[in-house]
């Protein structure tokens, strides 16, 4: 909300919600294209994001996969 408040973006930057993207109903048009998520402390949206974000990373085979240690 603060770059709202002082300037720095307007809500014409803003082109869709955080539920819109996780659904793929607004995704990025180019590789220009900045997709911005700032988390306000709901853990619930947290978890689905970060669980929509390694779907699509295994689905693309992208990143790598850290085990966890062994105890």
């Amino acid at each position: 909300m603060v770059p709202l408040k002082d300037g720095t973006i307007k809500n014409e930057h803003i082109l869709a919600e955080l539920g819109e993207v996780v659904a793929g109903k607004k995704i990025r048009q180019s590789g220009d294209d900045i997709t911005l998520f700032k988390s306000v402390g709901n853990a619930v949206q947290d978890v689905t994001v970060g669980l929509a974000v390694y779907r699509n990373a295994v689905k693309l085979g992208l990143g790598i996969e850290v085990g966890s240690p062994k105890l």
